[in-house]
């Protein structure tokens, strides 16, 4: 028989003064949860490795289409949207602005194999870039800046 996970909330138990029980956050659920955008498995799976290194809770998907449709259901709030600017289907250029009308309080971090100037970002895009390949340093610079909100 498998066991179930546990629950990602508890309660304290009652204080004397008799106030109600408090729910605790789990360790797990205040880790920053970010969504990995790139159609390519083997980027994925390097750069989700990275983010776990870094404690992120990650979530993957291969498409800009299967990111929507993920963020609209997830249960877990997504912090942070890091996605490939290209992309089959819908780029990533095209997702951040889905993003940005549809679900306004996520921030994005864009990436590509190919530079800035290559790809012609706008002032407010190159700051929230990464160059891949990626490295972990930049990573965890690119990524807690992001979270912060910082440019």
């Amino acid at each position: 028989m498998a066991r179930s996970k546990p629950t990602p909330t508890r309660a304290r138990k009652t204080p004397k003064s008799g106030r109600a029980n408090t729910p605790i956050r789990s360790q797990e659920s205040t880790r920053p949860t970010v969504l990995l955008v790139d159609d390519d498995a083997k980027v994925r799976s390097s750069i989700r490795r990275l983010l776990e290194k870094l404690k992120y809770r990650v979530i993957e998907a291969a498409d800009a289409d299967s990111a929507l449709a993920l963020i609209a259901s997830a249960g877990t709030p997504t912090d942070l949207v890091l996605t490939d600017i290209v992309l089959q289907g819908m780029s990533g250029r095209e997702l951040a602005v889905r993003l940005s009308i549809e679900h306004p309080g996520v921030r994005l971090l864009l990436m590509s194999g190919y530079s800035a100037d290559t790809m012609q970002l706008k002032e407010g895009e190159v700051a929230r870039f990464l160059h891949k390949p990626i490295s972990l340093e930049a990573l965890a610079a690119r990524v807690s800046g992001a979270l912060r909100d910082e440019n």
